[in-house]
């Protein structure tokens, strides 16, 4: 089954972006072959709160701290100095994405993500080497095969 990977680039060739600072995101289709292809870049979303309700995935907890409200500090290296209007905005771009490969991501937005079926993977690596490691992943998940060496 095909499927498509976001990716944090700035360049197209390395993941070298974090997740809060990326405006738009590379987008690679997987073929059932394991054959690949990007796509091009998201369009930036703009998800006005009124319109919350129009992007069912994005579900009631939309805190990037998965505390439930603007916390203010109160979570765990937490700066409170999240805007989730932008979080939300970016997760909109990716929501029909198996993974999001990227150097960075925050540990509410990694949460936010995973409810939605998004994988994170934080990796410093060029695009096309990722891709391969992740495409031999996914094909032995979904195959059940195990990831143990033999």
């Amino acid at each position: 089954m095909a499927y498509k990977i976001a990716i944090a680039s700035t360049d197209g060739v390395e993941i070298n972006a974090h997740f809060g600072s990326t405006e738009t995101f590379l987008i690679v289709l997987i073929d059932d072959d394991g054959s690949f292809q990007q796509l091009g870049r998201t369009k930036p979303a703009t998800v006005l709160l009124h319109q919350a309700a129009e992007h069912p995935a994005l579900g009631q907890d939309t805190s990037s701290c998965g505390s439930g409200s603007s916390c203010k500090s109160q979570g765990v290296g937490c700066g409170g100095s999240h805007d989730e209007t932008k979080i939300n905005e970016k997760i909109v771009q990716i929501l029909d994405c198996r993974c999001l490969l990227c150097k960075k991501v925050g540990a509410g937005v990694k949460k936010q993500l995973e409810k939605k079926s998004i994988a994170v993977f934080e990796v410093d690596y060029k695009i096309e080497a990722a891709l391969k490691k992740i495409i031999d992943y996914y094909r032995k998940i979904d195959q059940h095969i195990s990831l143990r060496k033999a």
